[in-house]
Parts: C-alpha cells; structure tokens; sequence
C-alpha cells in the first residue's frame, strides 16, 4: 500500500526553518484536499505520518504542524504525540466554547503547543488565544492596511502571528513590517508529497509469527494463540502439517500441527508464505515468486554441496528474502527492520557481506549468465562450476513444486 503526506516547511523571520505543516494527500498528484471530511484527513495524516513514515523522515527534528478538528480533540488523539515534537492546530471549524476550552487548557498543561489555524478576528473566537502560542492568519488577497490592522488588533497577546499564504514578497514585507514572526506559504515553497510504500497488514502478520518462532522465548502456546488470530496461515499450517513431506494425520489442532511440522520447519515455511503471498494473477508477479524460491533453494543446496550443512537454513532464508524489496517494493533496511534475523544473514541482505554473501553472489552471477563471476565465487566456495546447471534445474523443480503449497 502506498501512503502519502504533503509537507509544507514554515519559517521565521529570518528563513530559517522552524516547522512542517502535515497535510492530506490521497495520490502523488494530488495538489490539494478536496471532498474529504477534515475528520478523515487528520486521521490519515496522523496514521501515514506518525506510524507508516516516521515523524522524523519528515520533519527532521522539527516540530510538526498538525491539524485537529473537533472530532480528535475530543478523542484526546493530541495524547498519541510527543509534546515536544509537535503543535496542535486548531481547525477554524473548531466551535469556542467550555468543552473545547478545557482540552485547550489540558493540552496546555501538559507541554503541547497550540496553534490557531485560519484565525479571524471574531471576538466569540478570542478566548482561544489566552491558551495558544500561535495564531495563523490568512494573508491572500489582503491589502498592506489589512494586514496591519489584524496585527494590531492582536497586539499585546502573547501569541506569535504566522502569515500563511504567502505568494510574494510584496505580501512578505508587509507581514513582517506588521509584526508577523512566522512565515508559509508558496513565495517560499509549495507543499511537498511525501511516498512511502508500507508493507501490507497480511505480510506484517507473518513477519510476526516468523520473529515469535525465531524467538527462543517463546512458549508453543504464545506460537498457538498468534497462529489462532491469522487464519489464513494457520490453514496454511494445517495444510503443511499433512503434505507428505510431513506426513500428519488426524491433526488434531493448530498446536498438534507446530508440533508435527517443527518451529524451524514452520519458521522456513512462513518464508515462502510470506514471499508467496505477493504473487498475483499477473505472469510478472508469479514469475518474480518463483525467482525467490529459486534463490533460496539454491543458496540452500550450494550450502550442502559446499559441506557446510550448518549454514543451509540461513542460506535458504537470505536467497529467499533478498528479492522480498522487489516483490514489496519497500527498502530492503525497512524490511530486516521488521525481522528478527541474525547479523549474518543481516549483512548478507544489507552490507552485501559476512558469510553468508558468496553463494547468493554465485545465483545472482548465474541468473544474469555473468559466467566469470559464477566461476570466480563457486571456486572461493571449493564448488565445481560444472555442477551448478544440476543445481540450478533441482532449485527450480523445487520452486515449482511449492508455490501451490505456500498459496491459499
């Protein structure tokens, strides 16, 4: 799924950045928010920017300019951020009245910086800005006098008066020679999207039972329960449990079944169940699966043939999620920051290093037909290239034969 977030960088009187308004964005080509509840939109802003993104990628270490409408005030989502990471801004939609003023004054209370977006100079709004820090004022389309006059008309709060919708330098002097600090709008730059491609819900799931099997904490009963929530692996599992490669029968449940199959064995499987569940109907997609389990039964056999038996699981797993980028289409760091993996298989993904990196070198030279590569990496592997074309069609025989078992 990709998610978006526009940014727009606020700035003080001096141009130096000071912060990041967040805005809804629904595409990349969407310029500006049109036929969305403001409910909806702060929501998403508030999910894709905090939780899919990061703060951080997006603002760099600058405070982030958040808008809340009635909804989430009242929800108390002001509660989800870091006060010092933040300001809230209240959406001129907002009604003054008791309620609202005592979250003002509780978001005050507890470190958060509030800021009032689109303020006019409604005196039934004033009781706003004993609470807020900032006042935004929108400054298109008005006259230099207008401009002033609003100025003075909050002098004496203490507030700091940010002109939003700054289009030129003519409004810009304006501004600041009427007392304004902060400055955003198009004369310095217009809002920027942000993409991140996130990895589905269904992929999140199974990286999460492989990292409950890796973990050798974790009871078979805790293995069950999460098994229990995702039922579309669990009957995979059961599925598994009575291939003939494993011989079950008369399961008797999801726990006989991870007992029957193995936790290293249901560990492996979840690698082809998380590498198979990318595969669509499109040939491109399937055929992309297919080069991962490849991968992967390769690296594993050029383990065996080498005599390092011990490295055969990891291998497996490093040719099996070295095209999980691809598949996704999410970084590869992004991804080994979801596993739990060991520092070998870790920089064999990375770092395109340690011990683990050679034979994946020798499928990728093989795959591309670099034939002296191939030569040079199976000879540091005491490997005879003359065997990898058996290697090769075993790996693929085998690709074949467990898609079916690894799909729904």
């Amino acid at each position: 799924m990709d998610i978006f977030v526009a940014r727009q960088p606020i700035f003080d009187a001096s141009e130096a950045l000071v912060g990041y308004e967040l805005l809804y964005r629904s595409n990349a080509a969407m310029t500006h928010a049109a036929g969305v509840s403001t409910q909806r939109m702060s929501t998403d802003v508030l999910v894709h920017a905090f939780l899919g993104m990061g703060i951080d990628r997006l603002t760099h270490g600058v405070p982030a300019f958040v808008n809340f409408p009635t909804e989430m005030l009242a929800q108390e989502h002001y509660k989800l951020l870091d006060p010092a990471g933040v300001v809230i801004e209240i959406l001129e939609t907002v009604e003054c009245n008791e309620e609202t003023l005592k979250i003002c004054a509780e978001m005050k209370s507890l470190g958060y910086r509030i800021a009032l977006d689109d303020f006019e100079l409604d005196e039934s709004r004033f009781p706003f800005l004993d609470l807020a820090e900032i006042v935004k004022i929108d400054v298109l389309g008005r006259s230099a006098e207008d401009i002033a006059k609003v100025a003075e008309k909050l002098a004496g709060r203490r507030v700091r008066l940010l002109a939003e919708r700054v289009e030129n330098a003519d409004v810009l002097a304006a501004c600041r020679s009427a007392g304004f600090e902060l400055f955003q709008g198009y004369h310095f730059a217009r809002p920027e999207t942000v993409t991140k491609r996130e990895i589905p819900v269904e992929q999140l799931q199974t990286i999460r039972l492989m990292n409950l099997l890796h973990d050798s904490n974790t009871t078979d009963s805790q293995v069950e329960e999460a098994l229990r929530a995702n039922l579309p692996v669990a009957y995979r599992l059961l599925r598994i449990a009575t291939s003939a490669s494993v011989g079950g029968r008369g399961t008797q449940s999801i726990q006989h079944a991870v007992q029957l199959v193995g936790r290293e064995s249901l560990h492996r499987w979840l690698g082809l169940v998380l590498v198979s569940s990318v595969a669509t109907d499109s040939g491109a997609a399937i055929e992309r699966v297919y080069t991962a389990l490849r991968y992967a039964r390769m690296c594993e056999l050029l383990a065996v043939r080498a005599g390092h038996t011990a490295a055969a699981g990891p291998l497996f797993m490093v040719g099996l999620l070295s095209q999980l980028d691809t598949l996704l289409r999410v970084s590869m760091s992004e991804i080994v920051e979801q596993l739990d993996l060991s520092n070998e298989v870790r920089a064999a993904l990375l770092d395109q290093g340690g011990p683990y990196v050679e034979p994946l070198h020798i499928v990728e030279a093989y795959d591309r037909g670099r034939w002296d590569d191939v030569v040079k990496s199976a000879h540091s592997m005491s490997i005879e290239p003359e065997i990898l074309p058996d290697i090769y069609v075993a790996a693929l025989a085998w690709a074949r034969e467990q898609l079916p078992l690894a799909r729904p």
